[in-house]
């Protein structure tokens, strides 16, 4: 119990940070991940940086007391593309915690948060070689030092009487997890997000509000270079600055199989820009979209299955006296964000669908 709300904790910290500035939007300029991660000035009053346990990640692994799990926690994130990361911790005041710890000393690693060590706020900054990676390592909550996030997927909506906020209306955008609550006494916030190319987590405890840690997590995300500068190139299309993204995705079945979302030009089946999803995924965000008008399908990866798209029957509500299966025409003008995009009408077809887009 104590590390469930102690991985809590990270995530609200996290989303914290990140709301208290919003986006930055596209960039040209390069951002070290020491940029982009949490600052001093950034942080609660009374909190003291650790520097022993903050900086490139894993040159500072050393200072963490589980070395086996996090190296194949970090070993996942290389896997799915990881190209660096950086760590920032800040440690609670010495007079409020016990006489005897000192936990920028060590730090058991990121999600064994001691509950009596008082307020403590974590950032990690993982790069990734493109978004496709990033996304697919959020997905898989492969995060470092070790974190085990396995209730990225749950079902649970509330915690500590507090909802628990995922996809866009967090405000990190469609691949993000955060929640806060206060827990006896521990008010804790935890936000996980992936942005363009860059996954972030921050989780904090014994706040004084949770609002510090969603504070702290939207300056970070501030910083973070827009998605269309590292967005995988389109086929057929020379590479935009738009996005289209979804935030619920559907599949008549009981599960959601991983597919493949497109954004298909609407004058040329054969120029579209892909994202794919893993397995009960409900979020995808398409990046560097190119200005034009375009229609969004979804296709099982692998298996037998009818396309699904973004219809008129699903902007109607996807239910009597919705009738019309046209698709919809989804113009996007350059750096802009079109977000809600769901395509789930599997049933309005005169047959299987329109077929997959090839190049």
């Amino acid at each position: 119990m104590r590390q469930q709300i102690q991985a809590i904790s990270l995530v609200a910290v996290v989303a914290a940070a990140l709301a208290a500035c919003g986006p930055l939007g596209s960039s040209s300029e390069a951002v070290s991940l020491a940029d982009i991660a949490l600052h001093a000035d950034e942080v609660t009053s009374g909190l003291t940086h650790c520097s022993p346990l903050s900086g490139a990640y894993p040159a500072i692994s050393h200072a963490y007391d589980h070395p086996e799990d996090d190296n194949k926690a970090w070993q996942a994130a290389l896997a799915d593309g990881a190209t660096d990361a950086w760590v920032e911790i800040y440690r609670g005041r010495t007079d409020i915690m016990r006489a005897d710890v000192d936990p920028c000393n060590l730090w058991p690693t990121a999600n064994w948060v001691d509950a009596v060590i008082g307020p403590t706020i974590q950032n990690v900054v993982i790069k990734y070689k493109n978004v496709a990676s990033a996304h697919q390592s959020f997905t898989r909550g492969d995060f470092v030092p070790l974190q085990h996030l396995g209730y990225l997927g749950a079902t649970v909506t509330t915690m500590g009487g507090r909802p628990i906020t995922k996809g866009s209306s967090s405000g990190l955008g469609p691949d993000s997890f955060v929640e806060q609550a206060t827990w006896f006494t521990d008010t804790f916030y935890r936000a996980y997000w992936q942005t363009g190319r860059y996954v972030s987590t921050i989780v904090a405890h014994y706040l004084a509000t949770p609002d510090d840690g969603s504070k702290a997590a939207f300056r970070v995300d501030s910083r973070i270079p827009g998605e269309a500068e590292v967005a995988a190139p389109c086929n057929g299309l020379s590479a935009g600055t738009g996005v289209i993204s979804g935030d619920h995705l559907q599949y008549p079945s009981s599960g959601i199989p991983a597919l493949t979302i497109y954004a298909v030009s609407a004058s040329n089946s054969h120029q579209f820009c892909s994202v794919k999803t893993s397995l009960d995924q409900t979020t995808y965000s398409i990046s560097g979209i190119p200005a034009g008008t375009y229609h969004v399908l979804a296709y099982r990866q692998t298996g037998v299955g009818v396309a699904g798209g973004y219809t008129k029957y699903v902007l109607c509500g996807s239910q009597p006296p919705c009738s019309d299966h046209s698709v919809m025409n989804i113009t996007i003008k350059d750096g802009q964000k079109v977000t809600g995009i769901n395509p789930n009408d599997y049933y309005g077809w005169n047959g299987p669908g329109p077929p997959e887009p090839t190049p």
